[in-house]
């Protein structure tokens, strides 16, 4: 699992490891389709499914892709770590907030 690396370094790797299963035609890079199908063969639950806007927004616009608009492998990371990190501070905010008040 993505949420469960112990380095820098092991993040980087699952992160690589993702992108290529992601990587249906071996190409080196995802379009907007090709992760949503991707994301499909995961039988995430629940499923994800980007719209284009949506893999505008996470693709910071797309200057994170190439001229294509496709995400390569050091955007795909830069994308998934910016996720992740969100991720992280939505848990934590939520922790707080059903925390017991102390005192």
């Amino acid at each position: 699992s993505i949420a469960t690396f112990y380095t820098n370094e092991d993040l980087s790797s699952r992160i690589h490891y993702m992108f290529q299963v992601l990587d249906a035609d071996q190409s080196g890079s995802l379009s907007c389709e090709e992760l949503n199908y991707g994301l499909r063969k995961l039988n995430l639950h629940p499923p994800i499914h980007l719209t284009p806007d949506d893999f505008e927004v996470l693709t910071e616009g797309f200057s994170l892709c190439n001229e294509s608009k496709e995400l390569e492998p050091p955007g795909f990371e830069a994308m998934m770590r910016t996720q992740l990190r969100q991720y992280i501070q939505m848990q934590a905010a939520s922790a707080v907030l059903r925390a017991d008040p102390v005192g």
